[in-house]
């Protein structure tokens, strides 16, 4: 600042100086004037004088106080001079100096055009002055130079919030310093082009990243709120802007971050900012909807969809992957550790958006409306998601990982309510699933944002399903339906793909190994089949992190577990307003709610059962009480078929019942901990309330598989069952289950011949005809597996040209897996027959099962023990799941079991086609070699000489009754009739036992098709006492 003394009375500071020289200029005349006045008016003017000298020393004091506010919060000046206590690095304003000529200082109205001008000078550092005697401030010098035009205002902003308690005298100024900053910010947001077109949007974005901390977060919240607020009020433009910054973030979202990126929790931070205002969260959601909302993959391509989409599960089979590659070259330690750091990144993801969701969902019915229309049109438009040909069209829908993140979520809002019998749960409304709104504000108006769930097959069909109109649905009853319905589309189908690829590299290692013992590891096509191998293990281990991140994983099963007391009750008949008390057996009417739910839930809970059995089953003991309510449920709906008609649902329910089970199978293959309590698990089949009804509700789905009407495959059947066995082999073991198959064969000795054939009875027959169809194509394919080995191993395979031989390989290997299917059936059924016989025996031998089940064991023995068994030994039977060994001693057992009784050993004798007198010698021959106990060994002995001795008195019987006339003889099984019968339609005299058999499997007249049952036949007695006066005669003859 100029010291000449002519300026001086210019500077309107001069009066805080020296007061003798606070005005102090060139003399006047005026000074020198004598006072010729009298007393009283030299007081008065001398009054005057100091109250002008007050006034501008006021004034002076405020511009000093406006200049320095002025320095301090927007580091700007007009006064390069240093002096002790200013700002030590300020701007120099080149411009607005020019037109003020010699004034040092800022005025209040000039801050407007200091500041723009600060705003436009590209380089502030070529301006940057020091003007403190004071050390320099490094980082206050990096503040005055910044060039981000919203850097620079939020740094002004931020200097103003923190320095406006010095100015607190000064209101005003201070507010409309704010405005001024404000405004200035959104004016660069909106016009861009003014400032040197810098990238103002890009730099929101920068600014919320390097700002967003705990020194300055809640004064950059503040800042960007207020700059929010003026653009909502330039409409479109301003909303346009907001447009273009979330652009920004999703095309850095979807480009530039991954799973493990640090800059992906900070992007979901700003989109949480806005869920701050009402016209950012509109925004927001607005910009987050596709332009094609049918488009399932559209919406994993908006904003929150790509935050929702990152995931370790690789987009496509073949990778690229980024998680687990080449996973055959690390520890399993290495990949725990990959894994558990996944999961990490995950529950962070899960936890940051469910809090985004959460907030927009409180910011009013609005934007509440808007999102639940954004998680009901995303999940209808992705509805596809759940067929199984999904796989085949994957640009179709959104990813995998999106939609297990996006349930993540959902489950998360469950929360609250996801506890067994929460009070919560009875408000979740049944009839949702069954409401079809006409129109979107219907829609609204109803709280239907999932729509075209009345589509969906329920659990039971009603005649005349009301639809619900008048009703609005509360945001529980909505948050429960998504959250199964995304479930189902997700984590549900993701189990399953799981399931494929796991068998799938199963069958490829067998492959490996086979063709790597013939070729060597240098061969191209091994070095191939390892490298497939390879990639399918790091898609499994990526699917497998994913559904096992411990949050989520125990989110689904609390939820899980909470709708299954939801259903039971639904289903037990009693009020639904309130959780009563089941009682068992269930009335036979089943209550029309269950016509309301769809099928999908009752999936979801069976097939996570079935998925934490295999790979986390702690999860499944850890329910400790809540295991009740998982058996009450089961009992309910798989023994009902008035709950639930879907035969193939309910055989679902068995699978997950055996996944109940304390000791499962798979422990013995060695994938599951042996170290896992089991205490809550045995109590449920030992304990449970309703457990006695357990015995018949298995038996009642095995059956109803069988007579469904559909074609169920044979595959898919003996899946279904093969769980079935699992659960029966260990119940037999408990006395209330085993009490409880008693009674029910005790039953059915007593109604063997009612129109209806008895539960149990229609059992024994499907388990005959498994157990005769299983072991024979077993047996089958093993002979086939022995010749195929034979033709490799002299070397024919060799000569073959290389796409032959490739042919008979892959053959060779589709051969051995449905041998080793057919195997593990078949050793299940016969060891089930030794079960049940050891404990039930009466049933076996009534006329319409003992010829049956007689013919079935000789059968079986004769292939095992005969001439034959040399064509079933095979290289690795192990690996083929084929034990002739077990199989030998279940059906020796069974023999021994029911060999008691006269008539079962008679029916061995009289089976023409498989026994002979030496058959059991051989069995006893078998017996010894593979070690069985001498005293099984003896008492199989004694059976056979019984046997013996009933088959002299039996042959003798043939031989004279050989010549029987015709009409003694029964047309289907072509032996002498005993108890003949009348078919009515057909007119048919056949053998009562013979038809019986017959209508256990097909309730028809086997002659013209028209239907039968037992209670329509009629007995034939006239021609009944022809048969026993004709066979007495003989008798009498040969005496």
């Amino acid at each position: 600042m100029s010291n000449d003394p002519q300026k001086v009375p210019e500077n309107p500071f001069s009066a805080l100086l020296d007061p003798s020289q606070a005005f102090r200029g060139p003399k006047t005349d005026a000074e020198f004037e004598p006072m010729d006045t009298e007393s009283t008016q030299n007081s008065v003017d001398m009054a005057n004088l100091e109250e002008k000298q007050d006034d501008v020393g006021k004034e002076a004091q405020e511009r000093l106080a406006v200049n320095q506010f002025v320095e301090e919060v927007f580091l700007i000046t007009l006064d390069t001079e240093k002096r002790p206590n200013r700002v030590e690095h300020l701007v120099f304003l080149e411009e607005l100096s020019g037109s003020c000529r010699d004034q040092s200082w800022l005025e209040w109205d000039q801050l407007d055009q200091a500041l723009f001008e600060r705003l436009l000078i590209q380089s502030p550092a070529k301006f940057l002055s020091k003007t403190s005697i004071g050390p320099d401030s490094p980082s206050l010098m990096k503040q005055a130079v910044e060039n981000r035009i919203l850097f620079y205002l939020f740094d002004c902003f931020l200097r103003l919030q923190r320095k406006s308690g010095n100015f607190a005298q000064y209101p005003q100024h201070i507010a409309s310093a704010q405005s001024l900053i404000v405004n200035n910010a959104k004016t660069c947001l909106t016009n861009p082009e003014i400032f040197n077109d810098q990238k103002t949007h890009l730099q929101w974005i920068e600014l919320f990243k390097e700002r967003n901390d705990y020194m300055g977060g809640d004064e950059l919240l503040k800042f960007l709120l207020l700059v929010a607020d003026e653009l909502e009020k330039d409409g479109d433009e301003g909303a346009d802007v907001i447009k273009k910054i979330l652009d920004a973030i999703r095309y850095k979202c979807d480009k530039e971050v991954s799973l493990f990126s640090p800059d992906l929790l900070l992007y979901i931070e700003i989109i949480g900012f806005f869920t701050r205002s009402k016209y950012l969260a509109e925004t927001l959601l607005k910009f987050s909807t596709p332009r094609d909302p049918n488009n399932g993959k559209e919406w994993e391509n908006t904003l929150l969809g790509v935050l929702l989409s990152k995931s370790c599960i690789p987009l496509m089979e073949t990778g690229p992957f980024e998680f687990f590659e080449r996973p055959s070259r690390y520890l399993q330690q290495e990949h725990d550790i990959t894994q558990n750091n996944i999961w990490q990144a995950m529950a962070r993801i899960h936890q940051r958006m469910s809090d985004v969701f959460l907030s927009l969902l409180k910011l009013g019915p609005g934007i509440r409306h808007r999102l639940l229309f954004w998680i009901g049109d995303c999940l209808r438009a992705n509805s596809g998601k759940a067929k199984e040909w999904a796989e085949m069209t994957p640009f179709l829908y959104a990813s995998d990982g999106f939609l297990v993140n996006l349930n993540a979520v959902l489950l998360k809002l469950c929360k609250p309510f996801a506890a067994p019998q929460s009070p919560k749960l009875l408000k979740v409304d049944y009839r949702y699933a069954a409401s079809a709104p006409k129109s979107r504000s219907q829609a609204q108006q109803m709280s239907v944002h999932l729509q075209d769930l009345q589509k969906e097959t329920c659990f039971i069909s009603l005649d005349n399903r009301p639809e619900p109109t008048d009703v609005e649905f509360n945001f529980l009853t909505e948050c429960f339906f998504m959250a199964h319905r995304c479930f189902y589309m997700g984590f549900n189908r993701l189990q399953s793909r799981f399931f494929k690829i796991n068998q799938n590299l199963h069958r490829l290692e067998v492959a490996y190994r086979d063709l790597s013992q013939q070729r060597g590891e240098s061969d191209s096509v091994v070095a191939n089949m390892k490298e497939r191998f390879d990639a399918g293990m790091s898609m499994f281990l990526s699917i497998k992190a994913a559904l096992l991140e411990p949050q989520t994983l125990q989110a689904a099963l609390d939820l899980h577990v909470a709708s299954t007391t939801w259903l039971s009750n639904l289903a037990s008949g009693n009020s639904i307003d309130a959780f009563n008390p089941i009682s068992f057996p269930l009335s036979a009417q089943s209550p029309d709610y269950l016509g309301y739910v769809p099928e999908f839930i009752l999936y979801n809970i069976a097939d996570t059962l079935v998925f934490l059995q295999r790979f986390h089953e702690n999860s499944i003991e850890d329910c400790g009480l809540h295991l009740d309510h998982l058996m009450t449920f089961l009992l309910i709906f798989m023994g009902h078929r008035s709950r639930l008609k879907n035969p193939h649902l309910r055989a679902s329910l068995a699978e997950a019942l055996a996944a109940l089970l304390p000791h499962h199978p798979d422990v013995q293959r060695g994938r599951s901990n042996h170290l896992i309590p089991h205490f809550h698990r045995e109590r449920i089949f030992n304990k449970h309330v309703h457990v006695e009804f357990l015995a018949a509700s298995v038996i009642e789905v095995f059956v109803g598989i069988e007579m469904t009407g559909s074609g169920v495959a044979f595959e898919q059947k003996f899946n279904y069952r093969h769980p079935m066995y699992v659960v029966l082999d260990y119940i037999w073991e408990i006395e209330v289950h085993r009490k409880a198959l008693t009674r029910l064969a005790v039953y059915t000795e007593e109604h063997m011949e009612d129109p209806t054939p008895p539960l149990f009875l229609r059992f024994i027959n499907l388990l005959m005809n498994d157990a005769i169809y299983l072991l024979d194509e077993a047996l089958s394919y093993m002979s086939q597996m022995k010749h195929n080995q034979r033709a490799r191993d002299t070397g024919e395979w060799e000569q073959l040209p290389p796409d032959q031989r490739g042919e008979r390989e892959n053959s060779h290997r589709h051969m051995a897996m449905l041998a080793r299917f057919h195997n593990i059936m078949s050793n299940e059924t016969i060891h089930q027959f030794e079960v049940i016989t050891r404990h039930i025996k009466s049933i076996f031998s009534h006329p319409m099962i003992v010829d049956r089940i007689a013919n079935m064991l000789n059968y079986f023995l004769l292939h095992l023990v005969g001439p034959k068994r040399r064509d079933l030994k095979v290289k690795d039977a192990d690996s083929f799941e084929f034990k002739p060994r077990q199989l030998v001693a279940d059906i020796c057992q069974v023999y021994l079991n029911l060999g008691d009784d006269k008539s079962f050993c008679s029916a061995i004798s009289r089976d023409g086609r498989s026994y002979s007198r030496n058959l059991f010698p051989q069995a006893e021959e078998v017996l010894v070699r593979i070690g069985r106990p001498g005293c099984m060994i003896s008492d199989f002995h004694a059976l056979h000489e019984k046997v013996i001795s009933l088959a002299d008195s039996q042959e003798a019987d043939e031989e004279a009754f050989a010549d029987a006339p015709e009409e003694f003889i029964d047309p289907i099984m072509g032996m002498l009739m005993s108890d003949p019968v009348t078919l009515p339609s057909s007119g048919v005299i056949v053998e009562r036992a013979t038809i019986a058999r017959h209508l256990l499997s097909d309730q028809s007249d086997p002659f013209n098709r028209s239907p039968l049952n037992m209670e329509m036949i009629r007995p034939n007695l006239e021609l009944k006492q022809r048969i026993e006066a004709w066979k007495q005669s003989i008798r009498s003859s040969k005496h």
